[in-house]
C-alpha cells in the first residue's frame, strides 16, 4: 500500500467572511471531510515537484467546483478503461453515518463500492453502486445510505474503470450523519449592506482589440495598461501578427484623456507590458529584459522618467531567476507559453511573482522576492500550499500595506476559468496567509478575471475581466468596500526647501518608522530632484516616522511625521526646510527636549544633536553660538536660569558626547525676553521654550 504524507493546512481568517463550504441544515447536520489519506492504489504524476493528480487532492473541502473538464487539483487514478483503482481516507473522529459525499470532477460514475473503515481499521461495506453510468460531466455525488451501525472513521472508494470508462477524477470526500445533501459553496466576502459597483472604464479606453493589467499611479491620477493586438501597436513590417503594447491614459478632472501608445523605448517589436508602478509615479516596471537590438529575454525592468521621456529599460537582477513554459489552452488549442507577472511594494524592497520555476505546485505559483544590499533581489520563495494549489495562480498584487495579496487563480474554489481572490499575510515568514476569499460577483464571472490593482486610497480598484466568451478582455473600475480594502495608508509628498528662499533643492531624503511595532518598519532613501516635482511616500498609518535631509553646504535637517493615531487614508504634504550654512545663519533645534522646568537632555534628542556634531566636524573651523529661550510662565530670574543651563547642558554634550573643542561654542540666555509667538496658550508657548542655533564663523 502507498501512503503519503497528510496536506494539512492551519489557516486564520482575518476577514469577516461567509464560511459556507458546508451547507447545515436546520437539523445541525455534521459533515466531516477527509483529513487523512490512509492509502490509494495509484496516481497521475506530473514530472516536476507537484501535487498535481496525486491522491492528496482527496484531502479536504473540495478545491473547485465540479466542472467536467477536470483539473490538476483532484485525484486521477492510472487507469481509464480497464481494471480497477481505489483510494482510501481518514477523518478527525468517527460517528455513524447516513451519507457520503464525493466530488467527482470529471467522468463521474465509475464508482462500484464505498467501503467505511471502523477504529479497528477493518474495512465494511457500506454501498454497492447498481446505478447505471451517469452521463454528467461532473457532479457532487450525494450517496445515501441507511445509518450504519458503527462509527466510521475513514472511506475507502473503489472505482471499476469497465463500469465507465475514461480518465476520472475526485476532489474531496465527506461523511455526514444526515441525509440532508452536503453541498460545496463559494467561499466569499460578506459584503453586508455595501453595494460593489462594477462599471467599464467605457469607450474611452475600452476598444475591440483587448486591454489588460491596469496599472494605476498612486495619486490615481494615471493609469497604464496593457492593448493587445491593436493596430496602432509596434510591430516588424514583416511580422504576421500584432504584438502588445503598453498603453496610458490620464485622469482629466473626472474623465480621462484618449489613450496613447507610450511608445519607445518601453514599447518595441516584442510584446511589452508594464507590470508596476513606484510610489512617486516616476518609475515604471516593465516585463522582459531589453537589449539594444530590439529583442527581448523574460525577466523583469525598471525605466524612469526624465525631462526627456522614459529611459530606456534596466534590467533588474533576481538571483537564480527562473520562467519556464507551461501548458495553456489559448484560442481552444493546448499550447507551450511562458507567464510572468510581478508586484512591487512602494519601497521596492519586496518583489512578488507569479511564473513557473522547477519546483512549482502547478503550472504557476506566487513567489516572493527580496533586494539585497546590492540592490538585487534574493532567490524567489514561494507563497506556500495557502495560496498555491496544483493549477494556475497569477496576476498577484501585493497592496501598499505589504500585507494584502490579491491574485488570480484557478485552483481556489471560483465561478469558473480563473477568479481573483484574496488573503493577509499573517506574519513575517510570508509563508503564512489567510484563507483565500474569492471576491465573489459582480467582480468575478465565469469567464477569465485578473489583474486587480488598488491605489493608495483604495476607495476602488481597477480590474481585467472578460465578461463573456464572444468579449475581448476590458477593464473596470470596481468600488472597494471595506473589506475588500488593504489597511490604510497615508501619502506623503513634499520637496527640500531653502529655509530663507523658500525654492528647492536638491537633497537626500531619508524616512525611518519609530517605535514599539517592528513588523511593518519603514525605511526608505531617496534622491529629491526639483525637477522632477515632488518626493512622494505611501505610508503605514498607526506609526510615526521621521525625516532627515542632506545636501551639501546645508545644515541637515530632521522633522516629524506623527501618525500613530490616524485611522484611515490621508494626504500630506510635508516639506524639510533646509537652512544654507554660513555665517550668520540661525536655526532653531527643534528635535531637542527637555523635562519641563528641568534641563537634562532627553534620549530622543540624541539624532539632532548628533547632526550639529557632524556639522561641525565637516566644518572643523565654524564656531557656533547656542542661545536659550523659555516662555514667559514663572519667575524671570528663574527662567533665564532655566534657558542658561539648558545651552550650558547641550554645549556639555557636545563637547564630552560628541568630541567638539569648547572654545568654538559659546552660550546666551535669553529667558523669556525674546519670544516668537504669543505667550496666550500652552500651545503658542511651546514654540518659545527652544534653543537657536547660530553660525558665528566658518
Amino acid at each position: 500500500m502507498n501512503t503519503t504524507p497528510t496536506l494539512r493546512l492551519y489557516v486564520k481568517n482575518l476577514f469577516t467572511i461567509i464560511f459556507l463550504f458546508l451547507c447545515v441544515s436546520a437539523f445541525s447536520q455534521k459533515v466531516l471531510w477527509a483529513n487523512e489519506l490512509l492509502g490509494f492504489s495509484s496516481e497521475d504524476r506530473d514530472m516536476y515537484y507537484s501535487p498535481k493528480y496525486r491522491a492528496m487532492q482527496t484531502i479536504g473541502k473540495p478545491n473547485v467546483l465540479p466542472t467536467g473538464t477536470g483539473t490538476p487539483c483532484a485525484w486521477s487514478p492510472s487507469g481509464a478503461n480497464i481494471g480497477s483503482d481505489w483510494v482510501s481516507v481518514g477523518f478527525a473522529e468517527g460517528m455513524k453515518i447516513k451519507q457520503i459525499a464525493v466530488c467527482e470532477n470529471a467522468n463521474p460514475g465509475g464508482i462500484s463500492q464505498i467501503f467505511g473503515i471502523n477504529s479497528n481499521g477493518e474495512e465494511i461495506l457500506i454501498y454497492e453502486n447498481a446505478e447505471p453510468p451517469t452521463k454528467e460531466e461532473g457532479r457532487i455525488w450525494n450517496v445515501i445510505i441507511p445509518e450504519t451501525n458503527f462509527e466510521v472513521f475513514g472511506i475507502k472508494l473503489t472505482i471499476d474503470h469497465t463500469k465507465k470508462r475514461g480518465q476520472k477524477q475526485i476532489d474531496a470526500i465527506a461523511i455526514s450523519d444526515s441525509e440532508e445533501p452536503i453541498k460545496v459553496l463559494l467561499n466569499t466576502i460578506d459584503w453586508g449592506e455595501e453595494k460593489v459597483v462594477l462599471e467599464s472604464m467605457g469607450y474611452a479606453i475600452n476598444s475591440a482589440y483587448g486591454e489588460v493589467a491596469p496599472i494605476i499611479s498612486p495619486d490615481g491620477k494615471e493609469l497604464y495598461f496593457t492593448r493587445i493586438n491593436h493596430p496602432d501597436n509596434i510591430r516588424a513590417k514583416d511580422d504576421k501578427f500584432i504584438k502588445q503594447d503598453i498603453w496610458y491614459t490620464q485622469k482629466k478632472g473626472k474623465t480621462w484623456s484618449a489613450p496613447q501608445n507610450v511608445g519607445t523605448p518601453l514599447n518595441n517589436e516584442e510584446d511589452n507590458a508594464v507590470t508596476c508602478i513606484s510610489a512617486d509615479g516616476k518609475t515604471l516596471f516593465v516585463l522582459n529584459v531589453y537589449s539594444k537590438t530590439g529583442r527581448t529575454q523574460v525577466g523583469l525592468s525598471k525605466s524612469r522618467r526624465t525631462v526627456n521621456g522614459w529611459s530606456f529599460p534596466e534590467k533588474i537582477e533576481i538571483d537564480d531567476f527562473q520562467a519556464l513554459s507551461h501548458e495553456e489552452t489559448m484560442n481552444g488549442k493546448n499550447e507551450q507559453v511562458t507567464h510572468t507577472e510581478f508586484s512591487i511594494t512602494p519601497d521596492e524592497k519586496v518583489i512578488v511573482m507569479g511564473l513557473k520555476r522547477s519546483q512549482t505546485y502547478g503550472e504557476r505559483d506566487i513567489y516572493v522576492s527580496f533586494r539585497k544590499g546590492d540592490g538585487s533581489y534574493s532567490r524567489p520563495r514561494s507563497l506556500g500550499p495557502i495560496i498555491n494549489t496544483a493549477d494556475i495562480e497569477g496576476s498577484p498584487f501585493l497592496a501598499a500595506d505589504t500585507k494584502t495579496l490579491y491574485f488570480m487563480s484557478k485552483g481556489h474554489l471560483g465561478f469558473g476559468n480563473g477568479d481573483i481572490f484574496v488573503s493577509k499575510r499573517l506574519d513575517e515568514t510570508w509563508t503564512n496567509w489567510s484563507e483565500p476569499l474569492n471576491l465573489g460577483q459582480p467582480i468575478n464571472t465565469s469567464e477569465w478575471n485578473g489583474y486587480i490593482n488598488v491605489p493608495a486610497a483604495s476607495d476602488y480598484g481597477f480590474v481585467s475581466s472578460k465578461r463573456s466568451k464572444n468579449e475581448s478582455h476590458d477593464i473596470y473600475r470596481v468600488t472597494m468596500p471595506p473589506q475588500l480594502r488593504p489597511e490604510p495608508l497615508a501619502v506623503v509628498t513634499g520637496k527640500a526647501i531653502n529655509l530663507m528662499t523658500n525654492t528647492p533643492i536638491p537633497a537626500e531624503i531619508s524616512l525611518r518608522s519609530v517605535g514599539s511595532d517592528t513588523s511593518n518598519t519603514v525605511a526608505i532613501d531617496v534622491i529629491f530632484d526639483p525637477e522632477e516635482g515632488e518626493y512622494k511616500f505611501i505610508l503605514p498609518i498607526g506609526q510615526d516616522y521621521v525625516f532627515t535631509a542632506k545636501q551639501k553646504g546645508y545644515i541637515g535637517v530632521t522633522d516629524s511625521l506623527i501618525l500613530n493615531r490616524e485611522k484611515g487614508y490621508r494626504e500630506i504634504h510635508f516639506d524639510l526646510a533646509m537652512t544654507e550654512i554660513k555665517a550668520g545663519q540661525k536655526m532653531i533645534l527643534n528635535k531637542l527636549f527637555f523635562e519641563r522646568a528641568k534641563y537634562e537632555i532627553k534620549e530622543e534628542s540624541f539624532d539632532e544633536l548628533a547632526r550639529i556634531v557632524s556639522l561641525m566636524k565637516e566644518y572643523p573651523s565654524m564656531e557656533v553660538m547656542l542661545e536659550g529661550h523659555t516662555d514667559n510662565q514663572g519667575d524671570l530670574l528663574k527662567n533665564v536660569q532655566l534657558a542658561e543651563n539648558r545651552v550650558e547642558a547641550v554645549k556639555k554634550y557636545l563637547i564630552e558626547k560628541g568630541g567638539v573643542e569648547a572654545n568654538r561654542i559659546s552660550i546666551k540666555s535669553w529667558g523669556p525676553t525674546r519670544p516668537i509667538s504669543s505667550n496666550a496658550s500652552e500651545e503658542t508657548r511651546k514654540k518659545n521654550r527652544r534653543v537657536e542655533f547660530t553660525i558665528v564663523k566658518l
